[in-house]
Formats: C-alpha cells, structure tokens, sequence
C-alpha cells in the first residue's frame, strides 16, 4: 500500500469514519469527545487511516494461515463489532 500525494483523504468515505483526536483536520474544532462520524473529507487528515489496515509477515502470508486469521477476526467481529474511528 503507497499513499498518493494530495491535500484530502483519498480513502474517505462520509459517515463511515469517526472523528477522533487522532484522525480530525485542521479547523474540526474540539474533538475529544465528539465521536460524530466525518461528513465531509476535509474534517479528516489527509493521509489518517479511515479504514483499518491488517499487516502480516511475509512468513505468515500461506492460504492456511490466512484462513486461521479471517476465523479469528469473523470470531472477534462477533463478540465486539468493528469500530471505524
């Protein structure tokens, strides 16, 4: 995954993401306790990471070990809905 230059969030979509302290862009005003979903892409920084990101090792990438961990996460998912802030 490389970032493309740009002055906006490229991988924003509106009302998917939570405004938080670590995410918000210049002039959001107070966020700490907002936890309002961003509307508009300038509420966000440019290049904040809106939709999760799942990294592994190289010596982990095996279609079994990829299966073992899409079961983990389908099972953690169950217990706790994934948050998007």
């Amino acid at each position: 995954y490389t970032y493309l230059e740009s002055d906006t969030n490229l991988d924003f979509l509106a009302g998917e993401a939570s405004i938080t302290k670590y995410n918000a862009g210049a002039g959001t005003g107070d966020v700490s306790k907002s936890g309002r979903m961003a509307m508009f892409a300038t509420e966000v920084k440019p290049y904040a990471n809106l939709c999760g990101l799942f990294a592994i090792g190289a010596d982990e990438n095996t279609e079994a070990h990829k299966a073992d961990l899409l079961a983990a996460l389908k099972r953690a998912a169950k217990s706790s809905s994934p948050s998007f802030d």
